[in-house]
């Protein structure tokens, strides 16, 4: 009798003892799941953030690509903006000088028409003088002269 008690006591600690190697095998099975699932957490998660990162960098580089476009407009257009200056300064100094240029040809030719207009004024006195001498000195010229202009 002691044997048999004996006997379906080691039974039972047989069976407990399969009982608790089944839940420690379940028990691992869980750890293991857990243990993928959180590899698998943790490798989406450093990919996410290596895109999050990726994405970041690309902004950045954007951001400075588009500053570093800006900064160069702006300083294309203040070198326009200078070039402009410079020619607009130059075509003024050319008109100016175009200008005077004209004022001394126009003073040249109202000193050379004031000269000629001179010149013909003294003709014309001279002309007239003589006329009035010779007019003067014997009246049948100056009745032909008279007649010549008539016809």
């Amino acid at each position: 009798l002691r044997a048999d008690e004996k006997n379906a006591e080691l039974e039972r600690e047989r069976k407990a003892k399969k009982e608790e190697e089944k839940l420690a095998e379940a028990h691992t099975r869980e750890l293991e799941r857990e243990l993928k699932f959180m590899r698998e957490l943790n490798a989406k998660m450093t990919n996410d953030f290596i895109e999050v990162e990726a994405g970041r960098m690309r902004l950045r580089a954007e951001v400075d690509r588009l500053l570093f476009n800006e900064q160069r407009k702006e300083k294309t257009l203040q070198v326009l903006k200078e070039e402009v200056e410079r020619k607009a300064e130059t075509n003024a100094r050319e008109m100016q000088d175009q200008m005077e240029k004209e004022k001394e040809k126009l003073r040249g030719m109202m000193d050379g028409d004031a000269l000629v207009n001179a010149l013909m004024g003294k003709l014309f006195a001279k002309d007239e003088e003589e006329e009035l001498e010779e007019g003067a000195s014997s009246p049948t010229k100056a009745g032909e002269e008279d007649e010549r202009s008539e016809r």
